[in-house]
């Protein structure tokens, strides 16, 4: 994993104040919510399940599952640092894909 350095400070990455999202659930819906690009992904989790809550879908509960997206040096990650912000994770497309975790939910 790459050392976290914030380029953004530096106006080194040209990214915008608020980002619109994609998100594609298990089930495969298509869902997408603007965020600020300091926004980490504990508190997107949390915006995106309050959101899934005007949608007719059932899913477990927000623990059982994860970020998995493509950064930009195409490597298909899945995520479980929720301190992480938009900013620092090098992005392909502003597009996750909701993912179960498989196993052990709580390490």
């Amino acid at each position: 994993m790459k050392p976290f350095i914030d380029l953004d400070l530096f106006g080194l990455i040209g990214i915008p104040e608020t980002i619109p999202v994609d998100f594609l659930l298990p089930n495969g819906l298509f869902v997408t919510i603007e965020f600020s690009k300091y926004t980490n992904l504990f508190e997107i989790k949390e915006k995106l399940w309050s959101e899934l809550e005007n949608y007719p879908i059932q899913l477990k509960a927000r623990n059982n599952y994860t970020f998995s997206t493509v950064t930009d040096d195409a490597k298909i990650l899945e995520y479980y640092n929720y301190k992480l912000r938009l900013c620092d994770l090098n992005l392909l497309h502003w597009f996750f894909k909701i993912i179960e975790i498989e196993g052990n939910v709580e390490e």
